[in-house]
């Protein structure tokens, strides 16, 4: 037993089952009309962030999500490629109906 830990550990990083389908994920959250995008964590598990609440991105190496509550993440997403599911969403969403 560690004194210092109190005998806990780490717990194991989760990998997402088989049948985890992130579009399927993604499908469900559009339909429910939350403001989110996908990204991937550095361990490669999928991640839905809420796209208005992104205060800032940064590439320092790594890609840096800096969000309006001061959380940050990083992600294997380039700063582009975030930028880029940001506005194809936004287009999705508030673009007139054709």
């Amino acid at each position: 037993m560690d004194v210092a830990g109190w005998g806990r550990r780490e717990p194991a990083l989760a990998r997402p089952p088989e049948s985890f389908s992130f579009d399927r994920l993604r499908m469900t959250v559009i339909k429910k009309g939350v403001d989110v995008i996908a990204l991937t964590r550095l361990n490669g598990h999928p991640v839905m962030v809420n796209s208005d609440l992104i205060e800032q991105l940064e590439e320092t190496p790594d890609t840096v999500v800096t969000l309006t509550s001061g959380n940050r993440m990083i992600v294997r997403d380039s700063m582009n490629d975030i930028q880029q599911k940001i506005i194809d969403f936004k287009r999705r969403i508030y673009a007139p109906e054709r």
